[in-house]
């Protein structure tokens, strides 16, 4: 995962916010300097200027981590913090799944997924967890769900 910060020193309407990221996309110091992964998983900055821009709002109504206490309650975590293993599973996308945690995250099959609703799902805290947890082709997993937590927490606020 890569983090940039650009700065925007203009008035800003939130009606606006298409246009914004239209020409956001289009910035010449956006383009050299934004850092984009290839299919083949290598970083290289966008360089190309975006044609169309798509978003989605993402809900950030929640402000602390009590809602992954869930995660113990329905077994996924143990009360020691310890992730609990399963047998290998893959996704449609070919991710492995090969704990509890990555089960309720990821599969519809697992038998704690509706332990979160679609509205928390949704949640910026609940989607920057699954990114951490599930990670990338290279993800080197945790045993333990603090690291997690912990990543997450200092993400959030800052």
């Amino acid at each position: 995962m890569k983090v940039s910060k650009f700065s925007y020193e203009q008035y800003f309407q939130q009606y606006e916010i298409d246009a914004f990221l239209r020409d956001f996309f289009r910035d010449p110091a956006v383009l050299a300097n934004f850092p984009a992964m290839s299919s083949g998983g290598t970083w290289s900055c966008l360089g190309v200027a975006a044609e169309v821009v798509e978003r989605e709002e993402v809900a950030c109504s929640l402000t602390n981590l009590l809602i992954f206490d869930k995660l113990k309650e329905i077994g996924a975590v143990r009360e020691t913090g310890a992730i609990r293993k399963c047998f290998d599973e893959h996704t449609d996308e070919g991710v492995v799944v090969s704990d509890e945690l990555r089960k309720v995250l990821l599969l519809e099959s697992s038998d704690h997924y509706d332990a979160f609703s679609p509205a928390e799902r949704s949640e910026l805290l609940f989607r920057m967890l699954t990114h951490l947890a599930v990670g990338g082709a290279i993800c080197q997993y945790e045993d333990d769900v603090a690291p997690y937590m912990d990543t997450l927490k200092g993400l959030y606020k800052d």
